[in-house]
């Protein structure tokens, strides 16, 4: 019809997307091992707080103003206090772990809790996920695996300012983030414990293994009623 007019219409050639895959292969090579399959849902997880980055580093910054208020400012005032064989140690410094665990603590509280139950409730996240090969399993894997990545977000941040302070007297203080590991992983877990038994309350309640483990019952077409 352009010729027939007498009109020259030139080709447009529209370029590709490039879309950043150092991510997507870094997730792919990982879920090729076995049982891994659930580090697609983390890589869903990372991408998304890769846009919402200031949540993170809001989490990551409470601890560290505790410390300032709490370590030095009251410490100010209280001094030092007893420590390993009855040597003095300023208070800044004998509240310094405890406040790493507590960072450990609210990064995998926060997303197997509350972060779960939205995206049961509201997002239907996990609908579609068991639409595809990742089984419940996967699911609750992932979800602490996540809790405990993000509790280690939280930490590093918290154990680098306090050795800028000088609070740290041996370089074993690194093995801190191990043992702040683990009490993320405990803490995602009882959260995620907490999620299956829980029952209908006023305004729905957190909920996650025993819905996931009656939909994985159904056949898959039942998903997308």
């Amino acid at each position: 019809m352009p010729e027939q007019l007498g009109v020259s219409v030139e080709p447009v050639s529209v370029a590709p997307t490039v879309r950043s895959t150092s991510l997507s292969s870094f997730f792919s090579a990982l879920s090729e091992l076995p049982g891994a399959r659930g580090l697609r849902l983390i890589e869903r997880h990372a991408r998304f707080y890769r846009r919402m980055w200031l949540v993170v580093a809001s989490g990551a910054a409470e601890p560290l103003f505790f410390l300032f208020s709490v370590g030095v400012g009251i410490g100010a005032l209280i001094g030092t206090v007893p420590g390993p064989g009855g040597h003095p140690v300023p208070y800044r410094e004998f509240v310094a772990p405890g406040l790493l665990a507590v960072s450990a603590l609210n990064g995998a509280l926060n997303d197997s809790t509350f972060n779960v139950y939205g995206r049961l409730k509201f997002e239907k996240l996990y609908d579609a996920v068991l639409a595809t090969p990742l089984g419940a399993r996967d699911v609750a894997l992932s979800e602490i695996g996540w809790a405990v990545l993000r509790g280690q977000l939280y930490c590093v941040p918290f154990l680098i300012v306090v050795a800028c302070l000088n609070l740290i007297a041996s370089p074993w203080a690194i093995l801190a983030l191990p043992g702040a590991a683990l009490i993320s992983f405990a803490t995602a877990a009882a959260g995620g414990r907490l999620d299956g038994v829980a029952r209908p309350a006023a305004g729905g309640a957190l909920v996650l293994h025993g819905p996931l483990r009656g939909r994985t019952d159904r056949p898959r077409s039942d998903l997308h009623r």
